[in-house]
């Protein structure tokens, strides 16, 4: 995608020459957030991604795939950890805290008639800024 035109002719894919724009910003292209459950999608993530989005996990399904995911992280030479981010339903900023605690960088709030809607949450417990600023003290939110 660095390229003016680029075209494949794959097993999965087939297409001519084909412009993409706007280019990326970043040298090397965006990170990549991949979804997905199971060794083979934790493998991708970890030879491929930035992040990883796993689609049927709970909260607490999630301190156990990281220890996956870490360790083949580190079998491709990769430092630092990728970024976890869910979807799920919250009722209260405890769930968010739990989240963070199981090494979730991102809760997407479901916004599909049921979980936390997040004007409850700021009745519930303040203003968006003061849940921010709840979990960056116990060192769930980054900027």
């Amino acid at each position: 995608w660095t390229e003016p035109r680029v075209a494949h002719h794959g097993r999965f894919f087939d297409f001519n020459a084909v412009a993409f724009e706007p280019k990326p910003v970043q040298p090397g292209g965006p990170p990549l957030h991949i979804g997905g459950d199971g060794t083979a999608a934790l493998r991708r993530v970890a030879r491929f991604g930035a992040g990883w989005i796993p689609m049927n996990h709970r909260v607490e399904d999630i301190p156990a795939a990281v220890r996956t995911l870490s360790a083949l992280w580190a079998d491709h030479g990769r430092e630092g950890r990728p970024q976890i981010t869910i979807g799920a339903p919250a009722t209260s900023s405890e769930d968010l805290l739990r989240a963070a605690d199981a090494g979730i960088d991102r809760f997407l709030e479901e916004a599909r008639g049921h979980g936390l809607h997040l004007r409850h949450l700021e009745q519930e417990r303040g203003t968006l800024e003061e849940i921010y600023l709840q979990l960056a003290d116990a060192g769930g939110a980054s900027s």
